[in-house]
């Protein structure tokens, strides 16, 4: 190896014994090149860039010091190794030239051939290094800025992806909703039992369609970070019975038996997400209903911790079904997997239910597992924080006093919901006991009455052996000496003729596996004792509908003339008394006049929008405390709309066209009141023709009130589009960006309810240009949408000729 020294030192004995000490007995190979003064070495170094300097501290031109801070500018892209020289030892200059860059110092009188040299070889290595520290340090730094791209640019592929998810899946959405909806509304009318199987059927798929998109939907929105979790107070109990309920129909269907425990200690109210809760624990119940063919399903919910103003609950949920082998088991969370390919063959799904319930429950602050045993069943394990709710301030406490000491006797062939039960009745203060069969009962109310202690409850299983429920009940009411208890049946399975024969059999109320405990509550004390709360409304069970409710009293805030009359044909059909507003403005009038049950509130309109209109009601209400429910209509799909319809105070959210099961939904959550059925409303026959302007037979399945329907909101459209086509014309020429806007939103969502596609995608057009402020472009489009508006009317007037008769 030859190393190339430079040796810069004004003295040329110096320079001579320099080059004897590295000639003896040499390590190395020396190339030795010299320099008189600091400049020549300094140019020496730029034209041939040595490996090492050996460099006199005392030069006549440039001290060392000076030299090492101009060496960094002379040669920048090369590291040298230099060695500093002098006559006396210095220790504030060997720091200062180590600081500088010198690698090593020595003292002139003190040289040898071992020292220089080893100094010469340490210098020229450290340099080395450093040169190849500082190239791995540019390497990594470039493979970082690599790997951020490559981060970055993934990053966005899966925005992308999500954002395209969440689009299609609203898009698919959107005739879903009209597919189910219209579905619903045609099996309330009149037809065959071959074509009942048929809808039914359709309704079914469509269901399953709907669930998966929600899915897709959901994921896609937990992986853009979009997912947000509300928080507002619900009722524990009622929140998971009302949800077990749900799922019970699906286990009765199997004839298994689905329990709901909660633990008594748990607090009534919590402050969370009620609905991402009964997602997951529709979920993981879900499938262990899917994946049981006999048993059971039990839901426990108990409490984990708690401290200061939070709970953490821990929710299992335990079947008795095909179980999940070991090393299927870490794979169940995963996206699109399941324990095995072939249970999406024989049992369906896609696999996302439990990786959007585990992302649910990782946002909520806890953990999910599971503990199987194949062949035995499974139990799924999560935990999730609350906070501490309050009740809320329309529900006033229920005085359970009465209920203190009342014998019940349980009758239930099944374990769990005979504990279960008995642990609902003892947290009450009732005085439970539990029998497994009718003949066991008979002999305890036998008994009971002999000892001189009678029950006065008796809570009796439907669906028994040997022995059901309603056979039961015949002989206690057979027996004078054991009919004066009071009857309550609770079944599993809701069979048609059931609530009959307990009205025949003198049972005060048929009740529906698993029991939400508030209404079995408000069921006892509406026979054994006072109730503190009598105003609070409770659901109707899903069996016993014997009086359909009271329609709500609603204002509808809508300025499109074919928008009012479907809404209000949806809503009449459900009984429900309908007053409009043809503005915002006449929508805060009408509820400063009157009182109302919900307000159904357009956000376009002119005059005074929406969102103004909610705000300015607020307003009014707020003296009084009043709160009346506002529920946001609209055609825009754009990313916040829902949150700043919220945020101005309003309590709802539907998208238009409007979809009947939404809206239905959406009342019953906002005012429990609406849970009446539809009415039974026959269309008649009606042309199923379409055109290309026009989608007849869409037209037909979504405007309620059949041939005779669609033909009033044909002429509604007739008169309607003229008009909006002369307000988007007025804006443009005012420049009203708002006016344009609101014209063409209004014209879109008229036209979609005859599917008149060309028409929506121009009216959409033409709007986005408005809401951007970009009039010119919005005049561009015009005459196309005038051209499109006029083949539009043209196909609807044939709708409302009269029929020639033959």
């Amino acid at each position: 190896m030859t190393l190339r020294i430079l040796i810069v030192d004004d003295s040329p004995e110096d320079r001579e014994v320099y080059r004897r000490l590295l000639s003896q007995q040499a390590w190395n190979e020396y190339d030795v090149a010299e320099a008189d003064c600091g400049e020549d070495g300094l140019e020496a170094c730029r034209n041939h860039p040595p490996d090492c300097i050996l460099l006199d501290y005392n030069l006549p031109d440039l001290d060392g010091l000076e030299f090492l801070t101009e060496l960094h500018d002379a040669v920048p892209e090369h590291h040298l190794a230099v060695v500093m020289l002098t006559g006396q030892g210095n220790e504030s200059i060997a720091v200062e030239a180590m600081k500088k860059g010198a690698q090593d110092y020595l003292v002139k009188g003190e040289l040898t051939s071992d020292n220089l040299q080893r100094a010469v070889c340490n210098a020229v290595e450290k340099v080395s290094l450093q040169r190849e520290v500082e190239l791995q340090r540019e390497e990594l730094k470039q493979r970082n800025e690599q790997l951020q791209l490559a981060k970055e640019a993934a990053e966005a592929a899966n925005r992308a992806k999500s954002d395209f998810l969440a689009n299609m899946s609203h898009e698919i959405r959107t005739p879903m909703n009209g597919i189910i909806g219209m579905t619903e509304l045609l099996l309330s009318t009149q037809h065959t039992a071959e074509q009942n199987e048929y809808l039914s059927m359709v309704k079914d798929s469509a269901d399953a369609l709907l669930r998966l998109l929600n899915d897709i939907l959901d994921f896609s929105k937990i992986e853009a970070g979009k997912l947000a979790l509300e928080a507002t107070h619900f009722n524990l109990r009622d929140c998971i019975g009302k949800t077990g309920q749900t799922l019970g129909i699906r286990a009765a269907d199997k004839s298994l038996e689905l329990h709901c425990r909660i633990d008594p200690n748990l607090p009534e109210y919590l402050l969370g997400d009620a609905g991402r809760l009964r997602q997951i624990i529709v979920n993981l119940a879900g499938n262990a209903i899917k994946f049981t063919s006999e048993g059971e399903v039990v839901i426990n919910v108990a409490e984990e911790h708690r401290f200061d103003d939070q709970v953490r609950l821990h929710v299992s949920v335990s079947d008795t079904g095909i179980g999940i082998a070991p090393e299927h088991q870490k794979n169940v969370f995963g996206v699109f997997e399941q324990a095995d390919s072939s249970i999406t063959r024989k049992f369906g799904g896609t696999g996302l239910g439990l990786a959007i319930s585990s992302q649910l429950v990782a946002m909520m602050g806890g953990r999910i597992w599971l503990e199987s045993e194949l062949g035995k069943g499974t139990t799924f394990h999560f935990t999730c924080e609350f906070g501490l709710g309050s009740p809320q301030p329309t529900a006033p406490p229920i005085d359970r006093s009465a209920l203190e000491g009342l014998t019940t006797l349980v009758v239930d062939d099944n374990l769990t919901n005979r504990r279960i039960l008995e642990e609902i009745l003892t947290n009450w203060k009732m005085q439970p006991k539990t029998v497994e069969s009718g003949a066991a009962a008979l002999s305890e109310l036998s008994q009971a009455t002999t000892d001189g202690r009678p029950y006065q409850l008796v809570l009796l299983d439907a669906m028994m052996p040997e022995m059901d429920g309603f056979e039961l009940a015949e002989r206690i009411h057979a027996d004078q000496r054991i009919d004066r208890c009071t009857l309550v049946m609770i079944s599993s399975a809701a069979r048609p003729g059931d609530a009959d024969r307990c009205r025949e059999l003198g049972i005060l109320r048929y009740m529906t596996k698993p029991v939400v405990q508030s209404e079995l509550l408000e069921t006892l004390l509406d026979v054994f004792g006072e109730r503190a709360a009598q105003d609070r409304t409770s659901q109707p069970d899903s069996v016993d509908q014997a009086e359909p409710s009271t329609g709500l009293k609603i204002l509808l805030a809508e300025d499109g003339l074919v928008n009012q009359r479907v809404a209000v044909g949806l809503l009449q059909m459900r009984g429900h008394f309908v007053t409009i507003a043809n503005n915002g403005k006449e929508a805060v009038d009408a509820v400063r006049n009157e009182r109302y049950d919900v307000v159904l509130m357009d956000v376009q309109m002119p005059e005074m929008d929406g969102l103004e209109a909610t705000i300015a009601i607020r307003e009014l209400e707020q003296p009084n405390g009043r709160h009346t429910p506002i529920i946001a209509m609209t055609a825009a799909a754009m990313k916040g709309d829902r949150e700043k319809c919220l945020q101005v105070g309003m309590d709802g959210y539907i998208s238009k066209p409007i979809d009947p099961e939404q809206l239905s939904s959406t009342l019953q959550q906002i005012s429990p009141a609406e849970s009446g059925p539809a009415a039974d409303v026959t269309a008649p026959a009606a042309p199923a023709e379409s055109t290309d302007v026009i989608d007849l037979e869409f037209a037909q399945t979504r405007i309620p009130g059949g041939a005779q329907g669609v033909k009033e909101v044909a002429q509604l459209l007739i008169d309607e589009c003229p008009k909006m086509i002369h307000e988007i014309r007025e804006g443009l020429t005012n420049q009203d960006a708002n006016q344009v806007r609101r014209g063409a939103h209004t014209l879109k969502g008229s036209a979609d309810w005859f599917a008149a596609k060309r028409v929506v995608a121009t009216a959409k057009q033409l709007e986005n240009h408005a809401h951007d402020g970009d009039l010119d472009s919005a005049s561009t489009v015009l005459p196309e949408l005038e051209a499109e508006v006029r083949q539009l009317v043209d196909a609807v007037k044939e709708l409302t000729k009269p029929a020639v008769s033959p």
